[in-house]
């Protein structure tokens, strides 16, 4: 299951974060995460900890191709 967590860059709630990520990851037995990449707010935490819950990841690439 694909799942897209995209978020603010001064958004800050890492609880959240990681309650959300530990949630998809005891429901759903093969999960990989979307994010949008970046080194700041939301989109840091959700690559940062979907990696440490060994969790697959893929930044959002909306570049045609």
């Amino acid at each position: 299951m694909d799942v897209a967590i995209i978020g603010n860059k001064q958004w800050q709630n890492r609880r959240k974060v990681q309650e959300v990520l530990q949630q998809l990851k005891t429901k759903y037995d093969n999960v990989t995460v979307i994010g949008g990449g970046g080194s700041e707010g939301a989109n840091h935490m959700v690559r940062k900890y979907a990696l440490e819950f060994g969790m697959s990841y893929k930044v959002y690439d909306n570049h045609d191709k």
